[in-house]
């Protein structure tokens, strides 16, 4: 089918004269004309069930593709897929965003990918640098953060001699987590993010992480390693807590630990009962415990 260029129709331009270019669309009305294509430089359009290709496009109603080479790509209710080299946003989406910068601005569903995404109600996957979202969503990144979701801190003792705060930002039963320990005899150094679940029962909690993680440091102390062995790893986390009061919590925790072990030294950082998985890995369990302060209220999302 050949596709015949014109330029932006009076009415069409009208319907969004409201706001500037660059924020989202109104509504359409719905009796507006439907498009099957708009392929120009930059496209205005209030309903469009097919694909519209441009360098700035701007769409009411969009089911299929919006596909932006250059500049935005913005729609008010968007069901299909939104690709953009800059910023991909939308009032409500269902299916996949992937730009620079994805929004949905009153809800959603499907995945979002970029550097920064952002969310107000979201049921889907996040994935990209920096994640925001009010409520819902399983974001995955280096920061992810909940506004108006829970926030805690916490401190935490092992028995092999790790201290470390740590931080989890969430919805009511899905958070991401951040640690940063030190080993109270040497100068070694944890660090740990990732996601968890939660789930609450009454004046009792269970808190369950998957985290990556990285010990680092010189280990000048007894028993501890050579500079050159600094592990990377992973490590699943189970801590179950008493609520003390509404904003004060107190937990014991469990760690397991695995991480590379070339130079068979591993020892006790891991925890108690190390096995050596192979000549490159081992594995341990430290257990502890801790105090979490809740610093955003539990009527919250």
């Amino acid at each position: 089918m050949a596709v015949v260029a014109r330029p932006v129709s009076a009415q069409e331009k009208t319907q969004f004269d409201r706001e500037p270019i660059y924020n989202l669309p109104a509504d359409p009305p719905a009796n507006a004309p439907v498009k099957h294509f708009s392929i120009f430089p930059l496209n205005v359009d209030q309903r469009v069930h097919g694909v519209q290709l441009g360098g700035w496009n701007v769409a009411g109603e969009l089911y299929g593709l919006q596909l932006s080479y250059a500049c935005f790509a913005l729609a008010g209710e968007l069901h299909g897929v939104q690709l953009s080299l800059t910023a991909a946003m939308t009032r409500r989406v269902k299916g996949l965003q992937i730009a620079f910068l994805t929004t949905a601005r009153e809800r959603g569903a499907g995945v979002q990918i970029g550097v920064v995404n952002v969310a107000k109600s979201y049921q889907g996957l996040q994935i990209g640098v920096v994640n925001l979202i009010e409520d819902g969503g399983f974001p995955l990144g280096l920061i992810n953060y909940w506004p108006k979701g829970r926030l805690s801190i916490e401190g935490v003792l092992l028995h092999n001699q790790f201290v470390y705060a740590q931080a989890r930002s969430g919805s009511s039963w899905y958070h991401y987590s951040y640690a940063y320990g030190r080993r109270l005899n040497s100068d070694r150094t944890l660090l740990a993010l990732g996601p968890g679940l939660r789930l609450d029962l009454w004046r009792v909690s269970l808190n369950l992480d998957v985290r990556a993680l990285r010990i680092a440091g010189s280990g000048d102390g007894e028993g501890d390693q050579p500079p050159e062995a600094n592990r990377w790893g992973g490590e699943g986390l189970v801590d179950f807590a008493v609520h003390l009061t509404e904003y004060l919590h107190l937990f014991g925790t469990a760690s397991f630990k695995i991480a590379n072990n070339d130079d068979q030294t591993a020892g006790d950082e891991l925890g108690f009962r190390v096995t050596n998985l192979s000549d490159s890995w081992a594995m341990g369990m430290s257990v502890g415990g801790g105090l979490r302060l809740r610093l955003r209220p539990p009527g919250g999302t």
